[in-house]
């Protein structure tokens, strides 16, 4: 009985150590989104940049730009919002909104809008 209780003592502390690792390594990822914002802006921002340019340029319709502007005026407010409830942070960066939002993620989001307004201009009105 006695090797059966020391046994078991073993196992007892063995998973107690493998838990813990478990769960640091889940704390350690959780709060940033710094490699999910990495990638969309590298991957993403060069085409959207390309085709707002090109509506804005070619087109000069207000659509655009008002598009991209609400776009990014409503992401910005649901980061400082999600940034300030702890529902997740950036680390720091040299250009910072409010000192809690990458200045990269407005700006990306004025292109996408403003690509989309573009989008739907040129197919549903021809322009």
């Amino acid at each position: 009985m006695d090797a059966a209780y020391r046994k078991l003592e073993r196992k007892y502390a063995e998973l107690k150590i493998r838990y813990k690792n478990l769960r640091a390594r889940y704390e350690r990822r959780l709060p940033t989104r710094k490699r999910v914002a990495l990638v969309s802006k590298r991957s993403l921002v060069i085409p959207f940049l390309v085709i707002a340019v090109f509506g804005i340029v070619w087109y000069h319709h207000p659509v655009i730009f008002i598009m991209g502007a609400l776009i990014s005026a409503g992401e910005l407010v649901m980061e400082l919002y999600a940034t300030k409830n702890g529902r997740w942070n950036y680390e720091n960066s040299v250009h910072m909104i409010a000192g809690r939002v990458p200045i990269g993620i407005p700006v990306f989001y004025f292109f996408s809008g403003a690509s989309l307004a573009t989008f739907v201009l040129v197919r549903m009105f021809g322009l």
